[in-house]
């Protein structure tokens, strides 16, 4: 039984939900199907039934076995016994009314009890598992909370439950990208998530995949591969064709018939592709050729251009694959409805909500400029998914207030027409990524059925998965929520560095005592201690990256490095393998959180001279500081660097692709050990530091006489006052004739 009674005091309207998830064996009903752990029922099955249909009948079994210890008998045909008919069949086409099943919406469902029978359906593939599923859950107490927490109630005796349901998802694809769906086929099914990366297989369902998913311009026509015969094909920038990871330019005809074939090749090697993405790279650098230009000028804006050439995809496949949708992105300089080229009937849309500040609803005045463009592509898009970000994908480890935004977005996006979602979340965390399990558990109710109450999935939740400290993690919820409100001056990215814009030192102390709490309450209760142990993680990680805290006398004697140790164990022991989304490692994360205590800090390399007595840091090169890693950045080998290895840059371009973030905070002079292949009496990089917050800029440039060669040479960069929001970064000068750029480390020293 779930226990609410805690919620129930605080909350009202979410104990409402608890006390029914209290009796959830206690409903009104005709007559015992299972009683006293007898029962002459049987699960009928089709012998036409599909694989998923099978699974269902398969689970139901299993489940109701779990429940009352009753197994009941599968079989192909009613006899004179009462029956569970499960599946498509002429049956429960019958007491449908004569229902034609190929008029079912996707993912429909349909349930009814008729006499002592009790019939499950729905939509192929999936429908029949949901409708199993459904009944579990809504009428005999089971929660699928996790992939690996199930709660099944145990009792003797099930009442026949009056059932008289057809339904149909708004969405036709739902997808919470979290580590949960991942690999976990039965899950997906359970929580009715069948988006692109949940990879279920068709005995659980099958799920909705897109072919190429996004950025697919260079998948399909690589520039490594093309650029030297074609360079015609990619994007001009500064008046000239660029090469590297750019864009294509969408007014050349020849590229047009390249990229067409090779949609065409990969369709006819995959006819059953329902949707296929043909969208723009992950960059801005649109292409500025003349003939673009001006069709952007004539035409309205970028996504005009984007959609001529979406259109001209779709037109010429549609004869050929006419149940193939051509999906593209609308995303950053094409994120605006077009103004004059509207998207023909066999494409799909797919808006990207990047730029938007996630404390405030998406169709607040704050993101005002993104709920018109959702109002806009409304209106002229066939189908209209939507692309958001739920997540801190700079620190997957860190608190992330977007609670109460996220209902009413759902609500808001399927008000104008959305028709799929995908909810990007984090991967590879795992457990440890603030309440993953409770925010997929709530996407996924919310993706399903939106007129559900997500203060009362909420309360259910907290209370069935982590028991006894329910209420503390409630506290924890309010409390950031409470906090970055307080701050309405603040705009919560997917990206955020710190936490310190927004959680006081006082609200930071307190959320740390009530997780404090919470894990008390379940020291030794072994079914949540984990559990419980893994929510407190983020906020102990924004604890530790706060040095300043350890000031106060609550926190002054605590052992930090004893602190750090148990947290990335903890973090290891919830399964986490990265804490970003470009793959921050342990050892990385280790090196970050001692950072800002020398007495914990150990220099990577050796003392420059430059040094002298002062305090210094030094960083060297990772993955996670190296942007499109493998095509502008490389971390490559090196004899002459720390480990053997240093980042390279070819002058190939002139991106920021080395960034370092997450830096000691105060007063440092900052230096480089940087070196290039060629000695060229030119500019040959810039370096500087960026704060995103202020906006303040500072750079140095330096040329190829002073740094070529094996060695590195030590060059200084700037000084400057470095806060949460400051971070350094390296560019090569494009065509500078240096070859490559190489960087040892950065070095940061403390100024006099």
């Amino acid at each position: 039984m779930l226990n609410g009674i805690n919620i129930l005091k605080r909350h009202a309207s979410w104990g409402m939900i608890a006390a029914v998830c209290m009796s959830a064996l206690s409903f009104q009903a005709e007559a015992a199907f299972i009683s006293d752990g007898q029962s002459d029922y049987q699960i009928v099955l089709s012998q036409d039934a599909i694989p998923a249909e099978v699974t269902a009948a398969k689970e139901l079994q299993s489940y109701l076995q779990k429940i009352t210890d009753v197994k009941l008998p599968i079989v192909s045909e009613k006899s004179d016994k009462p029956a569970i008919f499960v599946g498509q069949s002429k049956e429960i086409a019958q007491v449908f009314g004569g229902l034609d099943f190929s008029t079912l919406k996707p993912d429909e469902i349909l349930l009814k009890t008729s006499g002592d029978d009790i019939f499950l359906s729905g939509e192929r593939p999936r429908g029949t598992l949901y409708a199993v599923y459904e009944l579990l859950e809504n009428e005999f107490g089971v929660r699928f909370w996790s992939y690996d927490a199930t709660d099944v109630p145990q009792t003797k005796t099930l009442e026949l439950p009056k059932l008289d349901t057809r339904y149909a998802p708004t969405l036709f694809y739902r997808e919470a990208f979290y580590d949960m769906f991942m690999g976990n086929p039965a899950f997906n099914a359970q929580r009715h998530i069948n988006g692109h990366w949940t990879s279920v297989p068709p005995e659980w369902g099958d799920h909705l995949t897109i072919h190429g998913f996004c950025h697919t311009f260079d998948q399909y026509l690589p520039n490594k591969t093309y650029f030297k015969d074609h360079p015609e094909w990619y994007n001009v920038r500064d008046g000239e064709r660029m090469q590297g990871y750019g864009q294509l330019c969408l007014t050349n005809e020849e590229m047009r018939k390249a990229l067409l074939d090779v949609v065409l090749t990969r369709l006819r090697k995959e006819p059953n592709t329902r949707i296929i993405d043909v969208s723009q790279n992950d960059n801005q650098s649109y292409c500025r050729c003349e003939k673009c230009e001006a069709f952007v000028k004539e035409h309205g804006n970028q996504s005009d251009l984007l959609i001529d050439l979406v259109n001209y995809v779709a037109d010429a496949i549609k004869d050929e694959f006419p149940n193939t949708i051509v999906e593209t992105l609308a995303y950053q300089y094409t994120r605006s409805a077009p103004k004059s080229i509207f998207p023909h009937d066999n494409v799909m849309i797919r808006l990207c909500s990047i730029e938007c500040s996630f404390n405030y609803p998406l169709d607040s005045e704050v993101n005002k400029s993104f709920a018109d463009d959702v109002r806009d592509w409304s209106k002229i898009a066939p189908t209209l998914f939507i692309w958001n970000y739920v997540t801190d994908f700079s620190k997957y480890y860190l608190p992330q207030p977007n609670w109460e935004a996220l209902p009413g977005d759902i609500r808001f996006l399927l008000d104008h027409k959305v028709r799929g979602l995908f909810e990007q979340g984090s991967s590879g965390p795992r457990k440890i990524a603030d309440l993953p399990e409770l925010r997929a558990y709530l996407l996924s109710r919310l993706m399903w059925d939106t007129s559900q109450d997500e203060n009362a999935i909420i309360a259910e939740f907290l209370n069935g998965f982590y028991g006894p400290a329910a209420i503390e993690i409630l506290q924890y919820i309010d409390l950031m929520k409470k906090s970055v409100a307080s701050h309405p001056e603040h705009r919560l990215s997917c990206f955020p560095v710190t936490t310190r814009e927004w959680l006081s030192d006082n609200n930071l102390a307190a959320a740390w005592r009530i997780m404090e709490r919470a894990k008390a309450k379940t020291a030794n209760d072994p079914k949540y201690q984990k559990r419980v142990e893994f929510a407190a993680l983020p906020i102990t990680f924004a604890l530790l990256e706060r040095p300043e805290m350890f000031r106060y006398p609550e926190f002054k004697d605590m052992d930090i490095e004893e602190l750090i140790k148990k947290s990335l164990a903890s973090s290891r022991e919830a399964g986490t393998h990265i804490f970003s989304e470009v793959g921050k490692d342990y050892e990385t994360l280790e090196i970050e959180l001692k950072r800002p205590y020398p007495q914990l800090s150990t220099p990577e390399g050796p003392k420059p001279a430059v040094v002298g007595n002062r305090q210094w840091f030094d960083i060297s090169p990772k993955k996670d500081s190296l942007s499109f890693l493998g095509d502008l950045a490389f971390l490559d080998d090196d004899p002459a660097g720390l480990n053997g290895k240093a980042a390279r840059m070819p002058d190939t371009h002139y991106e920021w692709a080395f960034q370092l973030h997450n830096l000691p905070i105060g007063d440092f002079e900052i230096f480089a050990e940087i070196r290039c292949d060629n000695k060229v009496d030119k500019d040959v990089f810039t370096a500087g530091t960026y704060n995103e917050s202020t906006k303040d800029a500072k750079s140095a440039i330096g040329k190829g006489t002073e740094i070529a060669g094996t060695e590195y040479t030590l060059f200084k960069i700037t000084e400057t006052h470095i806060d949460p929001f400051t971070y350094v970064w390296v560019a090569p000068v494009k065509g500078s004739g240096a070859g490559n750029i190489w960087i040892n480390r950065i070095i940061f020293v403390e100024k006099e």
